[in-house]
Order: structure tokens, then sequence, then C-alpha cells
């Protein structure tokens, strides 16, 4: 299992500025079977910001943290095979997927319980299409009143809310 000695020193590296010995400390780690740089790992291939985006490498190392016991691994692992991030999407694998983690966390069972409210079809898709009213013609833009359900938007504000941040405008012109 990785050690937080292994971020640690990650994180050590990156703050020097030296990202290829820290890209290639994780990397190593990662190989060695550590959930927690598979993990990161994955994270860093979902960003790109510290070495080259690659979603279906991610996908994979989300598994692998996953299979090692990573829940918040898991549980991007079955969103990627769900909405087909990084390869063909599965619905079917990833409902069975959160299914077996619904068993020990809170946050699996409750998407659990909100996807199981859904009208959905047995490949994740609505049972129907939503209904939508025209607003502009010239761009076409329309509106879908009853797109969500109020404990879907819930959800989703609750889930998202720990990570919210204001969103920074910047004029291209003044740089401010």
């Amino acid at each position: 299992m990785a050690t937080s000695g292994t971020i640690d020193e990650v994180q050590a590296l990156l703050r020097a500025g030296r990202l290829a010995d820290a890209s290639r400390r994780l990397l190593a780690a990662a190989a060695a079977d550590e959930p927690e740089a598979a993990a990161t790992l994955a994270h860093w291939r979902i960003a790109g910001n510290v070495i080259r985006r690659d979603l279906p490498e991610a996908r994979r190392l989300l598994g692998l943290a996953a299979a090692q016991g990573d829940m918040d691994s898991a549980l991007l692992h079955a969103a990627f095979l769900a909405s087909g991030v990084g390869g063909p999407d599965d619905w079917p694998d990833a409902l069975e997927l959160l299914r077996g983690l619904a068993r020990e966390d809170l946050r699996a069972r409750t998407q659990l319980e909100r996807i199981e409210a859904m009208d959905i079809d047995p490949l994740g898709f609505p049972s129907r299409p939503p209904e939508l009213r025209s607003i502009c013609e010239a761009p076409e833009v329309y509106v879908s009143e009853a797109f969500m359900t109020k404990a879907e938007c819930t959800y989703l504000r609750e889930a998202g809310e720990p990570t919210l941040q204001r969103s920074v405008v910047v004029d291209p012109a003044t740089g401010v």
C-alpha cells in the first residue's frame, strides 16, 4: 500500500520545481502497486498540468487504485465507466461497481439511490427524451424545465459544494 511518505516526497519535489523527478518517483510508486500513487497519477493524467493528459491511462490507473481499496478512485472510476471517459461507456459495469461500493460508502449509496429513482433504460439513458422549449432561434437555444428532479439537483449541489470556488473573469486586454 502506498504511504503518504511517497506522496509527501512527490509534493516536495514539485515544490522544489523538480517536475521530472516528481514524475519519475510517482510513476515508479504507481508501477509498484501503491494505490495512493496510482490515484495521484490518475489525477495528474486527468488534469494534464504536471504530465501529459491521458484519459485512457487515467481510467486504467483509477481502476488499479480502486482494486487496491482507494474509495475515491473507485467512485471516479465508476463515473468514467458510466460516461465513457477514457474508453467506451459501460453503464452495466459502472452500476455493478457502484452497487458494490454502496455496501461500504455513503456517497455511493446516495448516488445509487438517485440513479434507481431515475426513469432510465438498461444503458443509463433517459427512457423518454426531455421536453425542450425553444427560447431563441438564432442562435438555437432550448430550455428543459424538468431536466432533473429536486433530489438530483440537491445531490449535485451538496456533492460539489466542498470544492466550489469563485470564478475569476479576466479581461484579456488588461489582464485584470
